[in-house]
């Protein structure tokens, strides 16, 4: 623009240029909208950004609700079968893993004043202040978390082999006839239905498709067509393939049962909440997904009671060294050994060729970015609703007042004539 000088011509008085002040505070420019106006704008908005927000919360919190059971739906399909199962007092044999891979969560550090009668609260989290321990409190280490992973003193490996369940060759129907057929080079694997039938190579292993904990006096008594490995005393581990049912692929060890929901534990009400216990997790099946609080896809196959879960792991002698643990409640309650097939899919849909498992897995991946952007969507739609609530506030209260401070510095403008 042009740049605007005091000019002194020679024999006049020097004049003082007409400064105007346009100050936003106490000048309406014509045509301006008012203020009422502005303000009546600004409260729609925010009534549209607060109905956007609530949408936004809900969705998301129905679809995290079943992104849990879609990535558990996911990891299930995506593990290989088991074809064998060996125990072990120590390290599986090499090409097995370890089926059971539960953990005691360890606890934290805490305050221990069982011995001092000036505090109320015996046993609290945290290091114990200067006055605690002057009143005959004492700190307690927090210890590490450790492994819960043998069941009657032994390891259950399993050996895992073949194609997992979306590559899986699955049979097909006979024509003019009920039963099924596997492709040229593939065995069919398991008894009775087509729907609970697998297809293998003919030089693997059929899959394990049923497990169970039993006592036996010796391994001759298991019926036939079952194999065993022994565990501690008369207790041993059998199993088949030759069950009607989709191959074995997963091992869980629970207090109770599993919640559809992984994120929470079935643990029985009446148990006691240890207070420096680093297990934060909810207690019960809270979430409902699709009619179901507990997973009804885990079948039970045994049970241990917890002093001898603990005394097998090694943790009974970290529980005993804390304070207040409550020892007597481990030989009370028992933990439950489940284990879960392939999550069922009716292998008429591979057959029409609609939805297959592939392009199924293919949908299924996308529901962690729908919600990745459902949350974004709700961080987004809270921050607009607090600014635009913040510079209402600021409005009705006084420029200076409010969340956001509005400067409001006055501003000069040269006119010239």
């Amino acid at each position: 623009g042009p740049i605007h000088r005091n000019v002194h011509h020679k024999g006049e008085p020097d004049e003082k240029p007409n400064v105007m002040n346009t100050s936003t505070s106490s000048v309406s420019s014509q045509g301006a909208v008012p203020n009422y106006l502005k303000t009546k704008i600004a409260y729609q908005v925010i009534v549209i950004l607060f109905i956007t927000m609530i949408i936004a919360i809900i969705s998301s919190s129905g679809v995290g609700s079943y992104t849990y059971a879609v990535s558990d739906f996911t990891a299930n399909w995506n593990l290989r079968p088991i074809v064998d199962i060996k125990t072990a007092l120590s390290e599986c044999p090499a090409g097995y893993e370890n089926l059971i891979n539960a953990e005691w969560p360890g606890t934290q550090v805490g305050c221990d004043c069982t011995y001092s009668f000036r505090y109320n609260t015996k046993l609290a989290t945290g290091m114990c202040d200067a006055n605690q321990t002057q009143s005959g409190c004492r700190t307690v280490s927090p210890t590490k978390p450790m492994p819960l992973n043998k069941f009657y003193s032994y390891k259950i490996c399993g050996q895992r082999s073949g194609s997992n369940f979306v590559d899986m060759e699955r049979p097909k129907k006979q024509f003019g006839g009920t039963g099924a057929e596997c492709s040229y080079g593939y065995k069919l694997c398991g008894s009775g239905s087509k729907e609970f039938s697998v297809c293998v190579s003919q030089n693997e292993k059929c899959p394990i498709n049923h497990v169970y904990i039993t006592s036996l006096n010796n391994a001759n008594e298991a019926p036939e067509g079952y194999s065993t490995q022994p565990l501690d005393g008369n207790q041993f581990v059998v199993f088949s393939d030759s069950s009607n049912k989709l191959p074995t692929v997963k091992f869980q060890l629970s207090q109770g049962e599993i919640c559809v929901n992984p994120s929470q534990r079935d643990i029985p009400s009446q148990r006691t909440s240890y207070a420096l216990s680093n297990d934060h997790g909810s207690w019960s099946c809270s979430t409902q997904i699709g009619g179901y609080y507990k997973d009804p896809r885990f079948t039970k196959i045994g049970s241990v009671k917890e002093d001898r879960l603990f005394s097998d792991n090694g943790v009974t002698y970290v529980v005993m060294n804390l304070p207040n643990y409550p020892i007597s409640e481990s030989m009370m309650y028992s933990w439950n050994l489940l284990t879960s097939d392939y999550y069922y899919w009716n292998i008429n849909c591979d057959q029409q060729g609609t939805y297959d498992r592939k392009s199924m897995t293919r949908v299924l991946s996308k529901t962690d970015s729908v919600s990745s952007k459902l949350s974004w969507l709700m961080f987004i739609s809270i921050f607009q609703f607090i600014i635009c609530c913040c510079i209402i506030e600021g409005r009705l209260k006084g420029s200076n007042e409010g969340c956001v401070e509005r400067e409001n510095r006055p501003t000069f403008e040269l006119v010239t004539n």
